[in-house]
């Protein structure tokens, strides 16, 4: 997890792309990113990461900020 990746960098002070899952009815959140996609939500998974891909993608060709501005 994140707390991982601050261990090994070294720092809190990097950009992240963060990816929402929106309220889950009666599971916690932290239990619920642990656990497999349902299949139901397979289609919505493939769009949410060709458009990860496009941020950064857009990122690497430019900055935080406007890649912020552009997918936020």
């Amino acid at each position: 997890g994140i707390k991982s990746v601050i261990k090994h960098v070294g720092t809190k002070e990097f950009d992240r792309l963060k990816i929402g899952i929106g309220p889950q009815p009666n599971i916690p959140s932290e239990n619920y990113v642990l656990q497999n996609f349902p299949k139901d939500q397979l289609e919505t998974l493939k769009d949410v990461l060709k458009k990860s891909d496009e941020a950064i993608k857009f990122y690497l060709e430019n900055d935080i900020q406007k890649a912020q501005n552009k997918f936020n």
